[in-house]
């Protein structure tokens, strides 16, 4: 209840104390990570928590114990002057102790025009305690639907203002997360300046090999902090890659790994590469250097290989991975099938494998681009897929490969053209009907090693027909 009127508005005026109360709940929601993330997904609240921080003493008085940490700066609110961005900046010149609180910064750029000066983001964002950085760089929605997104500059590099500020933070030494997408190409002793870094994430932001410096190559400092990376679209040098020995979670493209040496002279490092990583993803992109990465991860349990060649060489060696629990496998790379896709499977000793999912992928191959080999190549995709099937599922192939294996899915995926192609009734089992399609054949293949799996407990094949 109001304690009295004002005489001069006529409202009523509330005990100071009641608004004590009100601005204590609002501190209470601001660090509770539950309503936090709640507040992700009301737009309408969250800006105007921030705003009354910035404005109110008394706000900034009540939170002066435990000033709450996330800060999200999008390109309305980056603003010289008026802004959040300038109120934060002066609210910072005037109570620096506020800035010790604040851990986590996002930043949502999109063009030029947006973001402040060089000079002055540099000097209001003022945060040495930072832990969490995320930058985004993306054009803007009406940019989009105008079809005018191209105009804009494919990195932020040529963005005024950007590349200071990723060095303030990026050499603060601080930092133990950093999300970077579509930002800026920068040196790889930038990621050796962080010593905390336990998480990245890179999204089309290239890392640039550091050369040598007084005689001593800087990629040679170890990192063991790192535990997450995740790597997109971004060039990274596979030296960096191996510095960080308490790395357990990776997901990289080959087509991306830059200087990556073969597997003929990783055979004679005597240390493993990644004697920590437990998940891998891996894009190989038809590069059959893949087996760098399987044969230097000795304790991995979980593994999904995207694009594996489907022309790949025959192995020779067997793959010993003893840890590995789930696996998955997507021939995805190329227009030509060889005669050994299959080998790969044959070679894998698995013994704690439980999960098996193989994803055979021919809809490039089109067999009428080329009708004089079109019988051999539906002979040569009949074999694999069945001999896939064998190793998968066959009692002696599984005491072999994947003795604990209980759950297995396969699928074939194959063009219309392909799939609606008569068989080669000659190759086909006798005690079963002769299917009118070849996409009956290739079920028919699935389906009998289901029937001939005495140990699967989980088995689930699929012939998928593309256009």
């Amino acid at each position: 209840m109001p304690s009295s009127t004002s005489p001069i508005t006529g409202h009523p005026v509330f005990a100071a104390e009641l608004f004590q109360e009100i601005i204590a709940q609002y501190v209470e929601i601001l660090n509770d990570e539950r309503d936090r993330q709640f507040l992700r997904g009301v737009p309408s609240i969250r800006p105007h928590l921030i705003t009354l921080s910035l404005v109110c003493r008394l706000f900034r008085n009540l939170t002066r114990p435990y000033y709450f940490n996330e800060i999200e700066l999008t390109h309305e609110s980056l603003v010289e002057g008026n802004g959040i961005v300038g109120k934060l900046g002066g609210l910072l010149r005037r109570e620096p102790y506020i800035a010790k609180g604040i851990r986590n910064l996002r930043c949502i750029l999109t063009s030029g025009e947006d973001i402040p000066s060089a000079e002055s983001l540099t000097r209001t964002l003022e945060l040495p305690y930072v832990r969490s950085l995320t930058l985004y760089s993306r054009p803007r929605p009406t940019l989009l639907l105008s079809g005018q997104a191209s105009s804009l500059p494919s990195t932020v590099s040529t963005v005024t203002g950007l590349p200071s500020v990723i060095e303030k933070f990026l050499f603060a030494g601080s930092l133990t997360k950093l999300v970077l997408h579509r930002c800026i190409s920068f040196p790889s002793i930038v990621l050796l300046s962080l010593p905390l870094l336990k998480f990245l994430d890179l999204h089309d932001t290239d890392i640039i090999s550091t050369p040598e410096q007084g005689g001593t190559p800087a990629v040679q400092l170890p990192m063991p902090a790192m535990k997450k990376m995740a790597v997109q679209r971004s060039k990274m040098p596979f030296s960096l890659l191996t510095r960080y020995p308490d790395l357990e979670f990776l997901e990289v493209s080959i087509h991306y790994t830059t200087n990556m040496p073969t597997h003929a002279d990783s055979t004679q490092v005597q240390e493993r590469l990644f004697p920590s990583l437990k998940r891998l993803y891996l894009s190989c992109s038809g590069d059959s250097r893949f087996r760098l990465f399987l044969d230097n991860s000795p304790i991995l349990e979980g593994l999904t290989l995207y694009g594996v060649p489907l022309d790949n060489a025959p192995v020779t060696t067997t793959i010993e991975l003893p840890e590995l629990k789930h696996l998955d496998i997507i021939w995805d790379s190329g227009d030509t099938l060889g005669q050994s896709p299959e080998e790969f499977v044959s070679s894998l000793r698995c013994s704690s494998l439980t999960t098996l999912r193989m994803h055979l992928n021919l809809r490039y191959i089109d067999l009428d681009s080329n009708p004089e080999e079109a019988d051999q190549i539906q002979r040569t995709v009949e074999n694999v897929v069945r001999r896939l099937a064998e190793l998968a599922t066959t009692e002696q192939s599984r005491s072999i490969r994947f003795p604990d294996l209980s759950e297995i899915a396969f699928t074939v995926t194959l063009r219309q053209s392909f799939g609606d192609r008569k068989p080669i009734h000659q190759s086909f089992d006798p005690k079963w009907y002769h299917p009118e399609r070849f996409s009956g054949v290739l079920y028919r293949i699935l389906k009998m090693a289901r029937y001939d799996s005495r140990l699967a407990t989980d088995f689930y094949g699929h012939v998928d027909i593309q256009p």
